[in-house]
């Protein structure tokens, strides 16, 4: 079998695509499956570390691509993400190469993603977003609330369920450890779909002796300003630490310190960081526009409506339990990441999924 994956980018600060997808794509190149993955925004910035075994091709340029796929002979193209030009570009010239055509949107058409930069949206929509999804041949989603969005949408492909999946920490560190302080920690892409502003709200109201705020990750739509302004407030001073943005290595480190993970997203079609924390045992906070339900059938994290009053709650609730109390629920959730969210067995439902088309 042989399969071709379209994303933008591979860049580490491009959030949770370009980790899932090569992570995806390394699991299936394990399991016999030659792999390619081809890009079209190639930059400066670090880039995240593929699979000797995955072929990499950055192509910008629409004759170059469609010579490279006539050349290739794929099986299948897997596209990920929507809206920009060069995934239309991509769509364009699988379907002009008679390729069949699975489209994974990455949350790209949940309702707060659609409204965010709305008039750009409502352009390329009408221009060529609509009928570029109308010709996919199936869609890939990550979650069952993914799925029901693109239904709502008007789109009745075939659609396949499969979350992403978490690689299993190689370092850990007991939480149980001899501190004077305990650290909350946001570590994701920062911009206004993440909440952060309610955050600080919610923080500055809650009683947190002993306990920091970490904020870590890299400035997506210079957000950042603002929020390091709010949190010099006399409410907040001294309680909130803006780490920055930070490589693979480092985001273990940052996850080694967590006792409690946040993540107060308006919209996440699935929310990688909520994976990646639980696999390091440590409890999370999200809220409903994420999928993880599991958090409450698990009994390892908080999951709710999002609001200042509802962070300030679930917080409260979290720092109050006792260290063994946080201990449990992090060991539950990470049970349910080994059992559930294994790439290996990922890319096997893939490779199911793919062999049907």
């Amino acid at each position: 079998m042989k399969i071709c994956h379209y994303l933008p980018s591979l860049n580490l600060t491009d959030g949770g695509p370009p980790r899932s997808v090569s992570h995806l794509c390394s699991e299936l190149a394990v399991n016999g499956v030659s792999v390619t993955i081809i890009t079209s925004h190639k930059t400066e910035k670090p880039e995240i570390t593929l699979n000797p075994e995955i072929n990499r091709v950055n192509i910008d340029t629409n004759s170059e691509l469609i010579s490279f796929l006539k050349s290739e002979n794929f099986d299948i193209a897997h596209q990920h993400g929507i809206w920009l030009p060069s995934s239309h570009r991509f769509t364009k010239s699988v379907k002009k190469c008679k390729i069949p055509l699975v489209l994974s949107p990455r949350g790209m058409l949940q309702n707060w993603a659609r409204h965010h930069k709305r008039l750009k949206k409502f352009i390329a929509w009408n221009a060529y977003q609509k009928n570029d999804l109308k010709k996919a041949d199936f869609f890939h989603a990550t979650s069952l609330d993914e799925l029901e969005n693109i239904k709502a949408l008007g789109f009745y492909q075939t659609i396949k369920v499969i979350p992403n999946g978490v690689r299993e920490p190689e370092m850990q560190f007991s939480k149980d450890l001899p501190r004077r302080e305990r650290n909350l920690v946001f570590l994701s892409r920062i911009n206004k779909k993440k909440g952060l502003e309610l955050l600080l709200e919610a923080w500055a109201q809650t009683d947190a002796s002993g306990w920091n705020l970490l904020i870590a990750g890299n400035d997506d739509d210079n957000s950042l300003p603002k929020l390091i302004n709010r949190s010099k407030q006399s409410d907040l001073k001294g309680r909130v630490q803006f780490l920055g943005e930070f490589d693979e290595k480092g985001k273990v480190e940052i996850y080694n310190k967590s006792d409690l993970f946040i993540l107060p997203s308006h919209s996440e079609n699935f929310g990688i960081v909520v994976a990646e924390a639980l696999s390091f045992g440590v409890p999370v906070i999200t809220t409903k526009g994420c999928p993880w339900q599991e958090l409450i059938k698990h009994r390892c994290g908080w999951w709710i409506t999002l609001s200042i009053s509802n962070l300030k709650k679930a917080i409260t609730e979290a720092i109050d339990l006792s260290v063994q109390e946080r201990e449990i629920m992090g060991k539950r959730g990470k049970a349910l990441i080994k059992e559930k969210y294994n790439w290996n067995n990922i890319a096997k439902e893939f490779i199911k999924f793919y062999d049907k088309i």
